[in-house]
């Protein structure tokens, strides 16, 4: 027979810790927000994990392609056109194999800022740290490169030679230019003026050329071109000296924008002479006096062709070559006048009276 204490014990007794509610227990019951809340934390820090591990990759990755590992490269010339801009820039590194990575470059630029970059050739090498190649690039290139356009003027091309080569200063070339220290062969004797005289084209200058190298080199391509262009023969088949013929270039490059009317405005220049009368060309009085008024066209400059008949004293700009021929062999015809229409081309007449009408007509106001 079973005591009553057994029966309390199945009946009445504690209960064990298994039965007991969970308010018994000693912990809080979880509600499903506070399990919710856990989790969302876990998540975002999980997320957050994987984020600053991702950018930790990038960082790496990106300062590879910044700092390269290994070393740089051989050396290779690489050529930065003239207005090159960061982005057709970094094209031509990935190209040459000296920054492999375009985009991080322009990247990389942006952020520290770059040096004003001039145009010519550079030494780099491959794989080279970006910081490296921005500050050889700041240093400026091997060769300057400057770029002369035709119908420049000597204190034009002196400019550009100041802008483009950081050897150089306007003020210096210009007057080396008026030194007498080079002579071209189309110059006449006893004159240092070299107005016409350098010729227009690109050129590559190394660091230690001076000015009269520079000059030497202008008026060493205009004598090339002047001989290719027939100037020695002028005076036999034109009956002008070949100084006079550049003149005659120097003013046709000024006036005629199309090589299909170069010859002509050669002509028209030839026929007026011929017949004593006065070119009246506007580009020579704004040469001689800087503008071209009626005022300007009363003057007594040797340059105002409105008034003193026969060439300028001397050319008026650096003709170029299709100038340089046209010159020299201009196209057969009988006009003794132009003028230039709105689309740049010239009208030219035989005479006064077609001259008029193309002036109200086909022409553009004040062109003459």
């Amino acid at each position: 027979m079973r005591s009553a204490r057994t029966g309390r014990d199945r009946m009445g007794g504690e209960r064990t810790g298994g039965d007991r509610p969970p308010s018994e227990r000693g912990g809080r019951p979880r509600s499903v927000a506070q399990l919710r809340r856990r989790r969302l934390a876990a998540g975002l820090l999980a997320t957050l994990v994987v984020i600053l591990v991702a950018l930790a990759i990038v960082f790496v990755v990106v300062d590879h392609q910044i700092n390269p590992p290994g070393g740089a490269g051989p050396a290779v010339t690489v050529n930065v056109p003239a207005g090159a801009s960061v982005s057709s820039l970094s094209e031509v590194l990935a190209q040459h194999g000296v920054a492999t990575h375009p985009l991080t470059l322009r990247l990389y630029a942006r952020l520290k800022g770059v040096p004003v970059f001039r145009p010519g050739e550079y030494r780099l090498r491959l794989h080279e740290p970006y910081g490296q190649i921005f500050t050889t690039l700041g240093q400026g290139p091997l060769m300057a490169t400057i770029a002369i356009p035709e119908g420049f003027t000597v204190a034009q091309i002196a400019a550009r030679v100041g802008r483009d080569d950081p050897g150089h200063t306007a003020r210096g070339f210009l007057a080396a230019a008026r030194s007498g220290q080079v002579h071209s062969a189309f110059q006449p004797s006893g004159s240092n003026d070299l107005e016409g005289l350098l010729f227009p084209a690109t050129y590559q200058v190394a660091p230690d050329r001076s000015d009269t190298d520079l000059l030497r080199l202008m008026v060493g391509r205009f004598d090339q071109a002047g001989a290719a262009a027939g100037l020695n023969q002028a005076k036999a088949q034109l009956g002008v000296s070949a100084y006079q013929t550049v003149v005659v270039a120097s003013i046709i490059e000024r006036e005629a924008k199309l090589d299909q009317d170069r010859g002509k405005v050669a002509r028209v220049i030839y026929n007026r002479l011929g017949r004593g009368m006065a070119l009246q060309v506007d580009a020579t009085v704004l040469y001689g006096l800087g503008s071209d008024t009626a005022a300007d066209r009363a003057s007594s400059s040797p340059y105002n062709t409105y008034r003193a008949k026969g060439l300028p004293p001397t050319p008026i700009a650096s003709p170029g070559q299709a100038s340089l021929a046209a010159a020299v062999a201009p196209t057969p015809g009988p006009w003794l006048y132009y003028c230039s229409t709105s689309s740049g081309s010239i009208a030219f007449s035989t005479t006064n009276a077609e001259q008029d009408r193309n002036l109200v007509g086909v022409c553009r106001p004040g062109a003459g």
